[in-house]
């Protein structure tokens, strides 16, 4: 799951992209709007991401433009999703997997009587999330991840590092399948050049639809508004307030919800459940 692109070093990410943008495959993707109305990127929208409403597929047009340049550079690697190391990476893993309890380690997720669990990662990247579960452990014989990006070449990278018979990757925009168990992060940070209070009506929309497809829970991390002091950010990041973000998931919801908050200082991460769902010590 990748993180929010930023100048210089923001929550733990790194940005690597040039002070200007030349010719060739590693050009910077355009965050200015230019291609907002273009009627080429309307067309390739409706082929690439059939199932996300008109009003946004020239947007994901171009956040897919943006990691599919990263990637070029980088390759599968944290660096390639904007992290500036592994252990950052890691560290909002282990955030995430809290949505599980304590008592379902070892794959004893995947053993329950109705039948093995389904993970649905929304903004996959490369399938760095698949594998930080598989190597914890989580996944039994019978686990079903599904992982969904707008980027082909996260797409084709994450098929091609795991060709684990329980994981499947999707270029889309959209999780178009329903799961015990879905997660997103770093997928509401990027904002490019759109307006803050229209970009939080965005995630909320997208937030809705994941808890539609989420049977169990949901989990999801953003930029902290209080790390944002001090740190270089060209307007195209979103920041959001913490407690604003768990009563949405508490009250538009109607979740069971937990607030992680201090593991860094610069993003913070919710975990929601359905109403009975919430393991004990959660």
């Amino acid at each position: 799951m990748r993180a929010a692109a930023a100048p210089g070093t923001v929550a733990g990410m790194t940005d690597h992209r040039p002070s200007s943008a030349g010719p060739g495959p590693t050009a910077r993707p355009a965050t200015d709007g230019s291609h907002a109305a273009s009627p080429f990127a309307a067309e390739v929208g409706k082929v690439v991401f059939p199932d996300v409403p008109a009003e946004r597929r020239a947007l994901d047009l171009r956040i897919a433009a943006t990691y599919d340049w990263t990637f070029g550079l980088h390759g599968a690697s944290p660096r390639a999703v904007l992290w500036s190391n592994r252990r950052g990476q890691t560290l909002r893993f282990r955030q995430l997997e809290r949505l599980f309890g304590p008592e379902l380690r070892r794959g004893g997720l995947f053993r329950a009587p109705s039948g093995a669990a389904r993970i649905a990662d929304f903004g996959c990247g490369y399938g760095a999330l698949f594998g930080w579960l598989r190597r914890r452990r989580w996944l039994g014989l019978e686990a079903r991840y599904d992982g969904y990006d707008l980027s082909p070449k996260m797409i084709d990278a994450g098929r091609a590092r795991f060709p684990d018979p329980r994981a499947a990757f999707h270029l889309a925009g959209t999780v178009t399948a329903d799961a015990d168990y879905v997660f997103a992060s770093g997928t509401f940070g990027l904002k490019l050049d759109v307006p803050g209070d229209a970009w939080g009506e965005h995630c909320r929309a997208l937030l809705r639809a994941l808890w539609g497809r989420a049977e169990r829970g949901l989990g999801f991390n953003m930029l902290n508004r209080r790390g944002r002091r001090g740190r270089p950010d060209d307007g195209s990041l979103f920041y959001a307030e913490p407690a604003d973000w768990a009563a949405f998931a508490r009250d538009a919801l109607g979740a069971e919800v937990l607030l992680l908050d201090r593991y860094t200082p610069h993003d913070f991460t919710v975990l929601a459940w359905r109403p009975g769902c919430r393991p004990p010590g959660r």
